[in-house]
């Protein structure tokens, strides 16, 4: 049974570019819409990321024009290796924003997060759960490391490490 449920921070599907790539803007949909259909090569995955950013392709309209130049791979991270591997000018790449900033070092630009009105982001909760039958004690003390796990999830210093890793607050 769930006790307490409390949104921690949500995270969106971010454009990455080689740091050293054509800068795309992609301030609006339609503006992505137009350096999609310039792109030598757009790249994202086949997990949730992936299968949101193609519904998002069918959306903006002339799938069919980059369909031949999409490439797809496994996960987040794969889509940076692919970027960070790549030698054309303008290649795009779409995952998750805290797996983009995890190769912000290696040398993967966040352009920024997808324009709002076709952004899909992921809400995480923390949750207490209460079980029926238990030892009072040992529930005791672990409701008093729960506690204080939630305590620092909603701290100053967790928020601020959670915007440095692309994690937005959950409203």
């Amino acid at each position: 049974m769930i006790d307490e449920l409390r949104k921690v921070g949500k995270v969106g599907i971010g454009v990455a570019i080689r740091a050293s790539a054509h800068v795309p803007d992609v301030s609006s949909a339609q503006a992505l819409k137009r350096e999609l259909l310039q792109a030598d090569v757009i790249v994202f995955n086949r997990s949730s990321t992936g299968l949101y950013v193609e519904k998002m392709l069918k959306s903006l309209g002339g799938v069919g024009a980059v369909a031949p130049r999409s490439v797809r791979v496994d996960d987040g991270a794969a889509v940076m290796l692919r970027l960070l591997a790549g030698a054309a000018p303008h290649e795009i790449g779409f995952a998750a924003m805290t797996g983009i900033m995890l190769f912000e070092k290696q040398g993967v630009r966040l352009v920024r997060p997808l324009p709002p009105e076709v952004q899909k982001a992921t809400t995480y909760v923390a949750a207490t759960l209460r079980r029926a039958e238990s030892d009072a004690d040992a529930d005791a003390a672990k409701a008093d490391a729960v506690a204080a796990l939630l305590h620092h999830l909603r701290s100053a210093n967790a928020k601020a490490d959670f915007v440095r890793a692309g994690v937005a607050a959950a409203n």
